[in-house]
């Protein structure tokens, strides 16, 4: 249990404002797909003031500006234990861009469970009695990666990759790919189809028939062998799962 330093002013100043941001944050959040970032207006927060019945002064004051002020104190936001210290590691919230117009935000990384975890501890600093845990940072993350894991069955074992994060487990290798990279989609998309196979048009949209393209994807099945270990062949650590099927595309077993 951790009870809080004294509230921060920048707290006290926004208190109401960066929560009821928070909380449309998380609104917005749901609508998602896994783990994707999103975007939202200035208006749109402002309608979500006016729907909420929120006060008429903080509708005013909403701007772009003022907007991105407390986005910014949020993802640097320090948490503090009762002595004032940092707590370490801490917990990553979100990060953002906005765009050229000036007009809104995209939210990129940010996970509902750290929107929530903020509010928390915001209502914490506001409330001196009250004392709420702060969740440890690996463990908080490791609960969220097994959740995201997806498992496929193989003739020789299992293959494990988490949507969120990008490890991947072949028997006993393990690695990363990057979640937007090409490896991932491909796999990704392999271990999510019925039978474990997913034809070029499906890998690679409606520019299959393209040479290049089709080029580029047997380099990153390639790619995808090495990070599993089944090659280079004179170090092979796995066998081969990943196979063409002649005309139609790539199938795991």
């Amino acid at each position: 249990m951790v009870k809080f330093a004294p509230v921060p002013i920048k707290i006290m100043e926004k208190k109401f404002y960066i929560k009821e941001l928070l909380q449309f944050l998380i609104e917005k959040r749901q609508n998602v797909v896994l783990d994707d970032g999103f975007i939202f207006t200035v208006q749109e927060f402002k309608n979500f003031i006016a729907k909420n019945k929120l006060p008429k002064e903080m509708f005013k004051q909403t701007s772009f500006y003022s907007i991105e002020e407390s986005l910014k104190y949020l993802k640097e936001m320090d948490i503090r234990d009762v002595s004032g210290h940092i707590i370490n590691p801490p917990l990553p919230l979100l990060n953002y861009i906005s765009n050229k117009e000036k007009t809104g935000f995209k939210i990129q990384n940010s996970r509902t469970e750290y929107l929530e975890n903020t509010i928390n501890y915001i209502e914490g600093l506001l409330s001196p009695n009250k004392s709420i845990t702060v969740p440890n940072k690996e463990v908080k993350i490791n609960e969220i990666n097994k959740t995201n894991n997806i498992t496929f069955k193989l003739n020789s074992g299992l293959l494990t990759l988490n949507k969120n994060t990008g490890w991947v487990k072949l028997d006993k290798t393990e690695n990363e790919l990057n979640p937007k990279s090409k490896e991932f989609q491909v796999l990704l998309k392999l271990i999510t189809s019925n039978d474990g196979q997913a034809t070029y048009g499906e890998l690679l949209g409606d520019d299959y028939n393209i040479k290049p393209n089709r080029r580029l994807l047997t380099f990153t099945i390639r790619n995808l062998k090495h990070k599993l270990g089944i090659l280079p062949e004179k170090n092979q650590e796995n066998e081969n799962i990943i196979h063409n099927v002649s005309g139609v595309g790539y199938r795991l077993k």
